[in-house]
């Protein structure tokens, strides 16, 4: 017994030498040891834009539009994504954004960053990094949604029973890059007073259009809301409710509000 200690004793100390062999005291830290946040041989670690810039099995660039700037320069936006295949029936799926200026990558959009800000944490299937459309036309689309003289653009959000819902990004020009804005369903946009409607129906006899309007920084905020109800006789005609934008709040469209007591209702 104590001889059969002994000669594990011995083997443990054999074994610390021998790590200890090329790392020796003041002596330069083997690269392959250094974590790899830690190592600098290669620089920053590749961003997350640039590693989704590669296009996955099964994909393909759905559709290529131009988007002209303020400051002269035309941008090119390709939607990337699958058509037909995992998605469902014949649809069409999104799931990056290119956006070049010329030849050179500014930057890449990732759908699911819209996706998550509309229906919260918690999908992980890759299935959650497409949108869903039923048509390679649709997928996106363009505008300039907050009057700036940048063209903003759009993703085809899902089927919905009533208005397409269209995630959209506006050009963020002193960043140099497109910025999540907001879902909106249904936009008119009028450029002479700079404001912009959105319509959709809520539930089976409620019809919303929500006024916005872009604030200095070029965010859109509400002004207000009319509701529209149809009751069960359709010749009666729906009774209509105007509601303002309580003093004091600043409402950002979907998905971020009106949050409850952001709007009142207005004096008939």
């Amino acid at each position: 017994m104590r001889r059969s200690l002994a000669i594990l004793t011995l083997s443990l100390a054999l074994l610390c030498a021998g790590c200890g062999e090329n790392v020796s005291e003041g002596a330069e830290t083997p690269e392959a040891l250094v974590p790899p946040e830690l190592s600098e041989k290669d620089g920053p670690a590749e961003s997350e834009e640039v590693k989704e810039d590669s296009i996955r099995l099964g994909e393909e660039v759905l559709l290529t539009l131009e988007a002209p700037l303020a400051d002269g320069r035309t941008l090119t936006l390709e939607a990337v994504g699958k058509h037909g295949e995992g998605q469902e029936m014949d649809s069409c799926g999104v799931r990056v954004v290119r956006v070049l200026d010329g030849e050179t990558l500014l930057q890449t959009v990732p759908a699911r960053d819209a996706i998550m800000e509309e229906w919260g944490e918690g999908m992980l299937d890759d299935f959650y990094d497409y949108t869903s459309c039923w048509s390679l036309d649709g997928t996106m689309t363009t505008l300039d949604l907050n009057f700036d003289g940048n063209t903003d653009f759009g993703l085809f959000g899902w089927s919905a029973n009533n208005m397409i819902p269209y995630y959209y990004w506006t050009w963020n020009a002193e960043e140099e890059r497109y910025q999540f804005t907001c879902t909106l369903q249904g936009v008119t946009l009028y450029p002479d007073d700079k404001t912009i409607t959105a319509e959709y129906k809520d539930g089976w006899a409620a019809y919303i259009t929500d006024y916005f309007t872009p604030d200095e920084n070029g965010e859109l905020r509400m002004t207000q809301r009319i509701a529209e109800y149809y009751g069960e006789d359709p010749d009666a005609g729906p009774s209509t409710e105007v509601w303002m934008v309580r003093s004091g709040a600043a409402v950002r469209p979907r998905p971020y509000g009106p949050q409850e007591g952001d709007l009142e209702l207005a004096e008939p």
